[in-house]
């Protein structure tokens, strides 16, 4: 008797001793009882649903910045209004095949940027590239994939702009990477050395733009966005 009290003692031991959360249990428990995370989350919607400018001082609409909260906008904004601010990217892609940064409407393009993009397939817009950053293309990429995924709307895909459907203009996008920005020596794509904001470069005065200042750099960001983009 004594024996199986001593067992039926160590089982409950056992028992209790592997029903205490972990360190990791405890923590998710604390993150999902966080009320101000709702918080948090209902007013980036609310930012969201107001448009896709970085903010409420830019008025521009960035590539890598809809990147982030695309999904969330699938959810938040007019479908039709977020279909057309992303291929209005496409309309803006460059002779050369590369892809910009963001775009403005003309009249909004007020900041000194001594190198504009235009057009003819978006005669309202003015873009804009900080060509020291090498993620554009992959950006872009990410958000058409994303886009898809939460709407389903694989039409895009063979949306034609300016003669071009979007996929095309995708393996063009990729073709650009391949021709101007990558390194046969290492097998990946380069920018330059960058700073501040990942897009600015230390050794000239506006920092944006890669020119004979700049020291060029193979760097993990801009390569496993194309990874994901390609993915």
């Amino acid at each position: 008797m004594k024996k199986n009290y001593s067992i039926l003692c160590v089982l409950l031991s056992l028992l209790f001793s592997c029903s205490k959360p972990n360190e990791t249990q405890q923590l998710a428990s604390t993150i999902s009882k966080d009320s101000s995370l709702h918080i948090v989350d209902s007013m980036a919607r609310a930012v969201i649903r107001s448009g896709f400018n970085a903010g409420s001082g830019y008025s521009q609409i960035w590539a890598r910045d809809m990147n982030t909260f695309i999904e969330v906008a699938c959810e938040e904004s007019n479908p039709q209004d977020l279909r057309n601010a992303i291929l209005l990217f496409f309309a803006l892609q460059q002779p050369n095949n590369e892809m910009i940064d963001g775009y403005v409407l003309k009249p909004e393009f007020t900041w000194n940027d001594d190198t504009p993009y235009y057009s003819d397939a978006a005669p309202d817009h003015v873009a804009f590239k900080n060509t020291v950053e090498t993620d554009q293309e992959s950006s872009l990429i990410q958000i058409v994939g994303k886009y898809i995924r939460k709407t389903g709307d694989k039409s895009i895909l063979q949306e034609v702009v300016a003669g071009k459907t979007v996929v095309e203009r995708m393996g063009l996008m990729v073709d650009y990477l391949k021709k101007e920005r990558f390194s046969e020596k290492y097998g990946l794509i380069y920018g330059a050395m960058t700073a501040d904001w990942g897009d600015v470069q230390p050794n000239d005065d506006f920092g944006c733009d890669m020119n004979e200042l700049s020291d060029l750099a193979i760097d993990v960001y801009d390569n496993a966005m194309l990874i994901i983009a390609l993915v």
